[in-house]
């Protein structure tokens, strides 16, 4: 009995240390990205599910015409999007082609980031397994999400970010992020975190550096825009103001939930490029859940500022603390927001290897990792079975129920994390290695 307990785990600890080897081999892994890469580009042509590429092609075709976005045109995205829309444009001759061009400078950014990511994992993890697992997992789970959305661009440009805030180079970090908020509106969260260790420690030449840095960068971007027609210039970021509750968001699925035990007029409308909630109770709710999401980001970043006020002499690693952080911050955003699509999944798996940093404890490493898989399985079951959701299919509704309700374990699980380094304590709430 006990040779059979000790050979198991002898059997256990080799099978663990070769996918570990397996993980970080360069060839496994180019293999299997470029296997899993032209699957999703094959699925994508076949089935002729480009979604908003062909958003993007038109909005595009119209600007290179001559007509000025937001003022002319509708163009329901930050300006700094339009650069990577134009690059493809300027390749190709008609939509078909557009559609490859575009996929190609995805993979593109995302073997950037991969790249940026193993110099991480390098320098800051000790490991590069951690790193590669997350980049193939993120595109077996976002499938054609990854290039029939642009958020890789914005995504990886702030995985870049963040490896010059770890070397110290601090102006073209906050650079580079203030361009990727100016891509896409998330990234504008993670300048509080990035500049807040400057206002603990009292370093107002950074911190002025960085609020000087980030206003030009943002300035400077939006100001042709400014120039032409001021009542316009922000435009896209009303644009999905009156926009109801988005039918995967997370208070969405349990109205819908509601919806199969009580008899109500929930029904499903496509508007602003998504399937919405529409009913006496969505249409209430919805307009004041940016308010609830912007209170709840707000109470975070005050009660974090806090923490980290009292906290400064004791902290390990406050740059590690930092990418945490922007995790955090990106999770309570999509958990209070009344929009989820599955293209936010590339924005919490490209910042969940900044959880495996050296510098933090192993407990808190370890429960992001455990969370992480059951999060991914029941965001890829969900999303798989969005043609049953659309048609309010009970199975398909409690799918994206437990989709969320990982969410938010994930989120909370990111939170106390976050709170418990500022205090040097080991222990999580949902999971402790054993001793």
């Amino acid at each position: 009995m006990i040779y059979s307990l000790v050979y198991r785990g002898r059997m256990q600890d080799r099978m663990k240390e070769m996918t570990i080897r397996l993980m970080e081999d360069e060839r496994v892994f180019a293999v299997l990205m470029a296997f899993i890469c032209a699957l999703v580009l094959i699925a994508v042509q076949i089935t002729d599910s480009w979604y908003d590429v062909d958003n993007y092609y038109d909005q595009i075709s119209q600007i290179l015409a001559g007509h000025m976005p937001y003022s002319d045109v509708m163009f329901e995205y930050p300006p700094f999007a339009a650069i990577f829309m134009i690059i493809p444009a300027l390749f190709t001759w008609d939509r078909e082609s557009y559609h490859f061009a575009f996929a190609i400078l995805v993979y593109i950014f995302l073997i950037l980031g991969v790249y940026f990511l193993r110099k991480i994992s390098d320098e800051y993890i000790g490991s590069r397994w951690q790193a590669n697992l997350f980049v193939i997992l993120l595109v077996g789970v976002c499938t054609h999400f990854i290039i029939c959305r642009y958020d890789v661009f914005p995504a990886v440009m702030v995985v870049i970010s963040l490896w010059f805030y770890f070397r110290k180079k601090y102006v073209p970090a906050f650079l580079i992020m203030s361009l990727a908020a100016m891509t896409k509106l998330y990234p504008v969260l993670f300048l509080v975190p990035m500049a807040m260790p400057f206002l603990v420690q009292k370093d107002w030449k950074r911190f002025i550096t960085a609020i000087v840095v980030s206003g030009a960068a943002c300035l400077l971007t939006e100001l042709p825009f400014i120039l032409n027609d001021p009542s316009t210039a922000f435009a896209w970021m009303s644009y999905h103001s009156d926009r109801g509750l988005q039918v995967e968001a997370f208070i969405s699925s349990f109205i819908l939930l509601g919806s199969l035990f009580v008899q109500s007029d929930i029904t499903l409308v496509h508007n602003y490029g998504s399937y919405n909630l529409e009913g006496a109770l969505p249409d209430m709710i919805a307009p004041y859940m940016n308010i609830v999401m912007v209170a709840a980001v707000g109470l975070f970043i005050l009660a974090m500022l806090v923490k980290m006020w009292k906290s400064k002499d004791s902290v390990r690693d406050m740059d590690a603390q930092c990418a945490v952080f922007c995790l955090a911050l990106v999770l309570i955003f999509i958990l209070f927001s009344k929009v989820y699509s599955a293209q936010y999944v590339i924005w919490i798996v490209l910042l969940l290897p900044f959880t495996q940093l050296a510098s933090l404890e192993e407990n808190h490493r370890l429960e992001a990792m455990v969370l992480m898989v059951p999060f991914l399985i029941a965001t890829f079951l969900a999303y798989s079975m969005m043609v049953y959701l659309i048609e309010m299919n009970p199975g398909a509704i409690v799918l994206q129920v437990i989709k969320n309700v990982m969410h938010l374990i994930l989120t909370i699980a990111v939170m106390h994390f976050c709170w418990c380094e500022m205090t040097g304590k080991t222990h999580c709430l949902f999971y402790n290695k054993k001793a």
